[in-house]
């Protein structure tokens, strides 16, 4: 949000009145609280912001292996985090990875390098309006969803309070109150060194994180745990065990296609480091060579992610990523940030379908690829459906 002042959020705000608004203004908190600031109208603020110093105090304590980096102190000036500040602390959108901090081969970015989940179960257990990132969600769901649960049996919102209860480097430990009781969360190297006071019941533990709750919701919790317990059963016995074959072709006339593939399970590199291997088998469809591979998709909830490049792995792709069925893709001669495009081929993926199965659910694609929910206005749509794909035409 720089370039043009923030009056202007906050004048478009105040009148279409959004649910909610959140800006990215990335940047130090003083800079980004003046930007909450400057969308004031009749001296209330409207809109929230990224609070991107809380996501680097979080990088840098799984990094650094010194999880008391997590706490907050005023003297930190930019560096404060917006969501340790009592006047800030509503309007703070906070956040653990997003689309330009995310791993991204060739261009490390800024990654989480470890620790994913408790950098989540952190940022789900504080106040703050936390914002999960999409593909966290993806690989881990069900530990995510069992975060959110417990974040909201306590009742923690935006606005609750916090107390310090252990500041180490191997683990720190933070309790917030809810409207409904206290979750305590612990993370780091060692959370098992942390002693709950009475009153408390672990609910959930993992690779260096753990959370206890108030006695008096333990009984709820049980519940709630059974029914996300059946959810996840249920999902697995939906799931078939299948493959997906990715198909590439490129109008550049490379020489040597290269797959690096990195996977949802922890990034395992399935064909060895970058840039990964060559690949030789082909296939012509459609009057086209396509280069090919196919992989055991095992879990419902498991995918793949590539890059494809030529020579020692220069020049090379963006990411093509979650891939967890047969896809046709084209590398094509635009470039983003020095990396060539690559476009899905949904005509070749059509052309290869051969059946109908009219009980799988339907999955809506607009034509450039991007998935919706249901068509919601008229147009030309993608349908998928079982093993068919095809385009459909909506009238209302």
């Amino acid at each position: 949000m720089k370039g043009f002042s923030a009056s202007y959020t906050g004048e478009y705000n105040a009148i279409a009145k959004p649910q909610f608004s959140v800006g990215e203004c990335w940047d130090g908190s003083s800079t980004i609280k003046n930007w909450i600031n400057g969308t004031k109208v009749n001296g209330e603020i409207q809109s929230a912001a990224f609070d991107f110093q809380f996501r680097y105090r979080v990088r840098d304590a799984v990094h650094q292996n010194n999880w008391r980096l997590l706490a907050g102190h005023a003297s930190d000036g930019a560096g404060y985090p917006l969501i340790y500040q009592k006047d800030y602390q509503r309007y703070a959108v906070t956040f653990v990875e997003n689309h330009d901090t995310e791993r991204r081969s060739g261009s490390e970015q800024d990654p989480l390098k470890a620790d994913t989940l408790a950098a989540n179960a952190f940022m789900l257990a504080m106040p703050g309006t936390p914002c999960v990132f999409l593909k966290h969600w993806q690989a881990q769901k069900y530990p995510l969803k069992r975060m959110i649960s417990a974040r909201k049996l306590a009742g923690i919102t935006n606005q609750s309070t916090y107390e310090q209860k252990a500041s180490q480097q191997l683990y720190y430990a933070v309790a917030t109150q809810g409207t409904r009781g206290t979750l305590i969360c612990v993370v780091g190297k060692t959370p098992n060194a942390y002693s709950a006071p009475a009153g408390f019941t672990k609910i959930i533990s993992g690779t260096d994180y753990c959370y206890y709750i108030s006695d008096a919701l333990v009984s709820e919790w049980n519940t709630i745990e059974q029914r996300i317990q059946s959810e996840y059963e249920a999902e697995q016995e939906e799931f078939q065990p299948h493959t997906a074959t990715i198909y590439v072709r490129d109008e550049l006339n490379w020489s040597r296609m290269n797959f690096y593939i990195w996977d949802s399970n922890n990034n395992s590199q399935l064909n060895g480091n970058w840039p990964g291997k060559q690949i030789t088998d082909t296939k012509v469809i459609n009057g086209y060579t396509w280069y090919y591979q196919t992989i055991n998709i095992n879990a419902a909830d498991y995918f793949v992610n590539f890059v494809f490049s030529t020579n020692n792995g220069s020049p090379q792709t963006i990411d093509v990523t979650e891939v967890s069925e047969d896809k046709f893709f084209v590398i094509k001669s635009a470039q983003i940030d020095g990396k060539y495009y690559v476009e899905e081929d949904l005509a070749s993926g059509i052309a290869t379908t051969s059946s109908d199965d009219v009980t799988s659910p339907r999955q809506f694609f607009t034509l450039d690829g991007r998935p919706v929910f249901a068509p919601t206005r008229p147009g030309v749509y993608i349908l998928r459906q079982g093993n068919q794909t095809k385009k459909i035409n909506i009238n209302y």
